[in-house]
């Protein structure tokens, strides 16, 4: 007896965005934003990351009168030390996030330390520590929220610290359980110190797992239900990159999402159906890696057609060895280049996308061919480099 097909609920998130911008103010309104007015288009794209100057006298607010932990008083931060790191990986892009954010919102830009043995007990503790628990550490999977833990400890005097983790003289320290975890710290005591929110201790972590950004982008540019123009994303110059995918990977970590869906789910129209040749895994390749240096899994929606349009096989068949065979092979291609690779989303016997009803075959049968398929990941790969179509 056929199984009933699964109805999958997507749910929309939007990024809006738009190829040029022109803002003219509008001569009724009565309001102005100064800060909007003078900041440079350039910074638009990165929305609450831009880190204007914090005003000359800051109103803070007083943290909950409940707390255990007094805010510590205001110190400027001349140093911070990120271990020996570079400036691609994950620790690499945290030191550039602090640096630059206090740079920004204080005018004064901090000196990188590569390594904390460089300070003694004899400095004024005006320096800034970033420190992980499992450095150098890859993506986990499946994603555990106690790796992205992360604490922030302030203090006026290093020496009345609580926090005996790390022999430096510093007074603020942000320790992570992963790489990821640091920059999620980061961005936390960048974003209490922009609204004047800083308390002596700060702790916390995710709760739910897999964070997903879900794209309706299409490779050919547009984006389904798409109200702000194309796509940030511009596949057609990709492997070449753009300064505002940083901006994008930056705002996506910065709010805890650990994984995103690169394409539509409406994968067999649009120029989607290409996602899987090598020509598009390599456009991809470093789009992915940057976001992975951010804590970001890639995603990807395939047509499940795609042995037929891709492979140039008779069938798409779930059943079919020949088909299994190439959803195989593809999924190691899909993992030499794009290591942080992490599965599929599907979208099948719906809206006119094919799936394995047409072959007389249950969404069961096609949920347990790509189960199949993924089961190894993140796992070694054979040597041939040959991606199956």
């Amino acid at each position: 007896m056929m199984a009933s097909p699964i109805h999958t609920l997507f749910f929309l998130l939007v990024f809006t965005t738009a190829s040029r911008v022109t803002a003219r103010p509008a001569k009724s309104s009565r309001r102005t934003d100064r800060n909007l007015r003078h900041t440079p288009p350039s910074s638009w794209s990165q929305l609450w990351l831009d880190y204007r100057p914090l005003p000359p006298s800051p109103e803070t607010t007083t943290p909950n009168s409940t707390s255990s932990h007094p805010p510590p008083p205001v110190v400027a931060i001349t140093r911070v030390i990120c271990g020996n790191t570079t400036a691609d990986e994950t620790l690499g892009r945290a030191c550039h996030e602090i640096v630059t954010g206090l740079d920004g919102m204080t005018g004064r830009r901090p000196a990188i330390v590569a390594n904390g043995d460089r300070l003694t007990d004899d400095d004024d503790g005006a320096c800034l520590v970033l420190t992980s628990q499992r450095p150098g550490e890859a993506l986990a999977w499946p994603p555990d929220p106690t790796r992205d833990s992360f604490r922030i400890t302030t203090s006026h005097d290093s020496s009345n610290r609580d926090d005996r983790s790390s022999a430096t003289p510093c007074t603020t320290i942000i320790t992570g359980a992963s790489d990821v975890a640091v920059l999620y710290g980061v961005f936390r005591y960048l974003n209490l110190v922009r609204r004047g929110r800083l308390t002596s201790d700060v702790k916390d972590a995710p709760v739910t797992p897999l964070r997903v950004w879900n794209l309706w982008d299409n490779v050919s540019g547009s984006v389904e239900r798409g109200y702000s123009g194309k796509s940030v994303f511009r596949w057609k110059d990709l492997p070449k990159m753009h300064p505002r995918y940083v901006d994008y990977a930056r705002l996506l970590s910065s709010v805890g999402v650990n994984a995103i869906v690169w394409n539509n789910v409406n994968a067999c129209e649009h120029e989607n159906q290409h996602i899987l040749e090598k020509e598009y895994l390599l456009k991809l390749a470093p789009l992915a890696k940057l976001f992975s240096q951010y804590g970001l899994r890639t995603f990807l929606c395939p047509c499940f057609n795609s042995p037929v349009i891709v492979g140039k096989l008779d069938t798409a068949d779930p059943l079919d060895s020949d088909v299994v065979a190439w959803w195989r092979k593809k999924v190691e291609g899909i993992m030499r280049h794009v290591p942080s690779f992490r599965g599929f989303l599907v979208k099948a016997d719906s809206e006119g996308e094919e799936g394995p009803m047409a072959y007389n075959r249950t969404e069961v049968d096609g949920a347990n061919l790509f189960a199949s398929v993924l089961d190894s990941l993140p796992g070694v790969l054979p040597p041939d480099d040959d991606m199956g179509g």
